[in-house]
């Protein structure tokens, strides 16, 4: 699971992801309010960050999950570690804020 920092977009992680990711599957998780094109006023809270990836790992039957954080994603990845350290199998931190 692949979360972003402050970004346009995927365009430039997905060869980073791809390498990283040989052999495995790979979820990017868009975290809409912290792409550059639409920042919000308001930003989501620790749960509610940790909410969706929830919900994401549910949706694919994932109990543990190896999680990378880059920038912006690493802080929301200390998040969910925080409040779900049994959903993480590994954390990697790439440019931690």
């Amino acid at each position: 699971l692949f979360l972003h920092g402050i970004t346009t977009g995927w365009g430039g992680y997905v060869p980073l992801a791809c390498a990283m990711g040989a052999g495995r599957d790979i979820i990017l998780v868009d975290l809409e309010s912290v792409k550059l094109n639409s920042l919000e006023f308001q930003m989501p809270t620790p749960q509610q960050f940790s909410e969706k990836l929830i919900h994401i790992l549910d949706r694919h039957n994932i109990e543990r999950v190896s999680l990378v954080g880059h920038s912006f994603g690493s802080m929301t990845a200390g998040w969910f570690l925080r409040l779900h350290p049994d959903r993480i199998s590994h954390l990697t931190l790439i440019d931690p804020v």
